[in-house]
């Protein structure tokens, strides 16, 4: 069972696939997402990550919640993918060797390195060559430890060994959906067919697999257009206890205030790049009347001069 376990994390984090997930889409393109996760930790200090986050996650709204006996001592947000840029700025005043577009490669110590351009110098001369007419720098140097993604990290305390199971709870953006309703009428042009579907669609680089959703009808209020919206651990505690009291009746629509919320029954995979059609609630049988209104228009010309 412990294999099975390891095997199938191990594809998460190459696939970048979240699993089991528990998403709450707002209108304006703001998602609550609940993340079941599982470590193995031993007795005493020591730290748990969590790499299956978003490139879209709000940096300041993680939180964990565990128990087992674990006590959280720290939680850091660690963003140090690796960047090339960032890496030879890093390099500079070692050797390196550039290869310009027709030409010989050059040799020697690199003393400047931006967008635009990178300057080389040797013994006896100093060259600078433009980023766009650059076809490969190379230096002799091997990266440990490349990091691809985004990871939380949290040094924790706990009473005993073995596996301890968490939520983190988190916001980000990226996943928008929105409704769309379809009248479909009877050739008596008397009665209809309503029907209400949902359009979903996720722009992050995270694939959630068998997610549980709920749609709501509104949209979360925020400080700023421009800012990502922060929440303290106490009120994302009690976003989760609202989360979480929520029912999850099959298509059930249900009034929260100004807001409705659909719970879709089945689990339903988000695929980055991908457009998920799902039904709100079952089709609705109504009738209706058609009313032709005319109304009277006049054109007034201006008189020409």
């Amino acid at each position: 069972m412990k294999n099975i376990f390891l095997l199938w994390l191990i594809l998460c984090l190459l696939n970048g696939q979240s699993m089991n997930a528990n998403l709450t889409l707002y209108k304006n393109g703001y998602t609550m997402v609940k993340q079941p996760a599982f470590w193995n930790v031993v007795k005493g200090k020591s730290q748990i990550t969590y790499s299956l986050i978003p490139n879209q996650l709000f940096p300041d709204t993680p939180f964990l919640s565990v128990k087992n006996g674990v006590v959280i001592m720290s939680q850091r947000v660690n963003r140090n993918i690796f960047s090339s840029d960032l890496y030879f700025k890093s390099k500079l005043g070692n050797m390196v060797e550039a290869y310009p577009k027709d030409t010989k490669s050059v040799y020697g110590q690199m003393i400047e390195f931006n967008s635009k351009s990178i300057t080389i110098q040797s013994k006896s001369w100093v060259k600078m060559i433009p980023r766009d007419e650059l076809t490969l720098l190379a230096i002799k140097d091997k990266v440990e430890d490349v990091q691809f993604r985004p990871k939380l990290e949290w040094d924790i305390k706990a009473s005993n060994s073995g596996h301890i199971n968490g939520d983190i709870l988190y916001m980000t953006g990226g996943i928008e959906w929105k409704s769309v309703y379809r009248l479909i009428t009877s050739p008596n042009e008397e009665l209809a067919e309503l029907v209400s579907e949902a359009l979903i669609f996720n722009h992050t680089d995270l694939n959630f697999e068998e997610s549980q959703l709920k749609l709501i009808e509104g949209d979360l209020h925020k400080t700023t257009s421009h800012r990502p919206i922060t929440y303290g651990p106490k009120m994302l505690q009690s976003m989760r206890t609202q989360d979480e009291s929520l029912t999850q009746q099959e298509m059930e629509e249900a009034p929260l205030g100004d807001y409705y919320v659909y719970s879709i029954e089945n689990n339903v995979s988000l695929i980055p790049g991908e457009t998920v059609t799902l039904t709100l609630y079952s089709p609705r049988d109504i009738s209706y009347k058609k009313k032709y209104s005319f109304e009277k228009r006049e054109r007034q010309k201006k008189e020409e001069p």
